[in-house]
C-alpha cells in the first residue's frame, strides 16, 4: 500500500472511529470495542509509515500529527472502557513520538497523559505532567490549552489538599492567561 493510500485508510480507520462512537447509544459497548480495533489498525498503518522515513520532513511531521490523534482518540475509549493503564500506555508511547518527531503537538499529548494521571488518582504526577503540558502550550501561544491544563493542575492540587496552591493556579487562569508573567516551574513537585 503507497504511503498516501496507507494514510487514507488510516485516516477512514479514525472517522469510522468516530461515527461508531457517537451513534447508535443501545450498542454503544460495541461499538467502543469496534471503535477501539480501528483506531489500532489506524495507527498500526501509521506507525508503519512513519518508520520508513529516514529523516524529519514535513509529510513525517503530518503522519505523527494524525498518529497522535489517533493516540487521543484511542485513550478516550480505553477510560470510557475504565482501562486506564492501557490508556496510560498509549500516551507514553504518543508523548515519545510527537517528542521525538512533532514537538508542535507534545502539549496536547501531555494534557492527555496529566488527565490519565488525574483520573489514576497520581495527582502528583498530574501535576507535573500537566506543568509540562503548559510550558508546550505557551511555546505554541494555545491560550485554551493553557487555562484548561491549569484548571487541571488545580484540580491535582486541591485532591492532594494542597488548597494555597491550587487557589494561585485557579488566579493565574485570569491574571495571567497567556502563561507568560508567572513562575509555573516554583509548582512543579
Amino acid at each position: 500500500m503507497s504511503n498516501d493510500l496507507g494514510e487514507i485508510a488510516a485516516l477512514l480507520n479514525n472517522l469510522v472511529a468516530f461515527q461508531l462512537i457517537l451513534s447508535n447509544q443501545e450498542n454503544h459497548h460495541n461499538n467502543l470495542i469496534l471503535a477501539r480495533l480501528l483506531l489500532a489498525n489506524g495507527k498500526i498503518i501509521l506507525n508503519n509509515a512513519i518508520n520508513k522515513f529516514t529523516h524529519i520532513n514535513m509529510k513525517l511531521t503530518e503522519l505523527v500529527r494524525y498518529y497522535s490523534q489517533i493516540a487521543i482518540n484511542q485513550v478516550q475509549i480505553e477510560i470510557e472502557l475504565n482501562n486506564i493503564d492501557v490508556a496510560k500506555k498509549i500516551m507514553l508511547q504518543d508523548v515519545e513520538m510527537v517528542h521525538k518527531y512533532n514537538d508542535e503537538y507534545l502539549s496536547e499529548a501531555l494534557s492527555s497523559l496529566a488527565y490519565i494521571y488525574y483520573i489514576d488518582k497520581q495527582y502528583d504526577q498530574a501535576v507535573n505532567t500537566a506543568l509540562s503540558a503548559i510550558d508546550e502550550h505557551i511555546k505554541i501561544g494555545n491560550v485554551i490549552g493553557i487555562n484548561e491544563t491549569k484548571k487541571l493542575v488545580t484540580a491535582s492540587f486541591y485532591k492532594m489538599g494542597e488548597e494555597e496552591k491550587a487557589k494561585q493556579i485557579l488566579k493565574t487562569i485570569k491574571s495571567d492567561p497567556i502563561g507568560i508573567l508567572e513562575n509555573y516551574d516554583k509548582y512543579y513537585i
